[in-house]
């Protein structure tokens, strides 16, 4: 090992008072025998104030006797193996865990490709030994972080056979995955009939690859868009147990169970006059399935008259002494009536007519 101090030459100069920096530099350094092999450039930048960045890049030089072409040169860099190698000499290039329940695992044997850069995909097929093979995935670095690798693994025997197809086979790295996706219901109100069922689920690992639901015997896959999981599901009325399960891509999952209740859909669920017919006093009891935004009743004689109005806000029940006297207060005679009532929701709106008599 020998390091060597190489000369640069500033590029686009800026002064601020008596210090004098750059935006960036060039330069160039001879190779000699020296430095054939695996060479790593060591660049440090000083600020005006002292302050100090260093950055590390990695490169694989490579002899020739004589002057030739780059295809030349490319064409006996692979014949002699050294444009396509191990990547036991880039194991200082391995990322490091963003998250404690994710660790990163050099293959010491895996390929990369020094000088020229390989284009297009580049199908990898191997084995690793391993003595537990949960959790473990390849996972392919981007510009904005990590995304899964196309891949197919088979682990047997302490081994895992691998297949990978990549266009950035220096960016693949083996990864054990432990951590478990969270899972979460979205709350909301449940009527009879088709609800949207929609859960939040994240995994801070490798990321969640498919959320299902249990109910009632049968398995019903959920959909993603926006961030949320959602499928459709028929309900009646009543208690029901949901139960959903969240895997991620290294097959972690976790089990989340929770108990809904599914109110019936807007309307009466009973609205009477008794006794019927009435003989001194009568009960307007009259009770709805959801909360009202409005209720009206409307009493009417037999000739379709109207005898008084009556409504209430948001409201789900009711029950009072009938009014039988007119809007004088004079108590009505004998005869049949008819109490019209109204109840509005939203958008919804459901009508109810009760008839009854009046016998004094």
């Amino acid at each position: 090992q020998q390091s060597r101090v190489l000369e640069v030459v500033p590029l686009r100069l800026a002064i601020s008072g008596t210090q004098t920096f750059t935006e960036g530099f060039a330069g160039s350094f001879r190779i000699d025998l020296g430095l054939i092999g695996d060479v790593i450039l060591s660049i440090e930048a000083i600020d005006f104030r002292g302050n100090k960045s260093q950055e590390e890049v990695f490169l694989h030089v490579v002899g020739t006797k004589t002057r030739a072409s780059l295809s030349q040169v490319s064409a006996q860099n692979k014949q002699e193996n050294l444009m396509y190698g191990d990547r036991k000499n880039s194991s200082w290039d391995l990322p490091q865990s963003y998250s404690k329940s994710l660790d990163f695992i050099d293959i010491p044997d895996f390929p990369y490709y020094y000088f020229p850069s390989k284009n297009g995909a580049v199908s990898v097929v191997g084995n690793y030994p391993v003595s537990d093979c949960s959790g473990l995935l390849f996972l392919e670095k981007q510009d904005m972080g990590y995304t899964i690798a196309d891949q197919s693994n088979l682990c047997q025997k302490n081994q895992l056979a691998y297949s990978l197809s990549s266009d950035l086979v220096n960016s693949l790295v083996l990864v054990r995955d432990t951590g478990k996706p969270t899972i979460s219901l979205e709350e909301g109100d449940f009527i009879e009939g088709v609800n949207t069922v929609e859960v939040f689920s994240e995994d801070f690992e490798t990321g969640v690859s498919s959320v299902m639901l249990l109910y009632a015997g049968d398995e019903i896959p959920l959909s993603l868009s926006s961030g949320v999981w959602s499928a459709s599901l028929e309900l009646p009325a009543g208690n029901h147990d949901l139960r959903f399960v969240s895997r991620d891509y290294a097959k972690n999952s976790v089990s989340y169970a929770h108990n809904i209740v599914v109110q019936k859909s807007f309307g009466f669920e009973r609205c009477n006059i008794y006794p019927n017919p009435i003989y001194r006093d009568g009960i307007f009891d009259c009770t709805l399935t959801q909360n009202a935004e409005k209720m009206e009743w409307i009493l009417y004689d037999a000739s379709g008259d109207r005898i008084w109005y009556r409504s209430e806000q948001d409201l789900d029940q009711i029950k009072e002494d009938l009014d039988l006297t007119n809007v004088r207060g004079i108590d009505l005679s004998n005869g049949v009536y008819f109490l019209k009532v109204k109840i509005r929701r939203q958008n919804k709106t459901f009508k109810k007519i009760i008839k009854f008599a009046v016998i004094r």
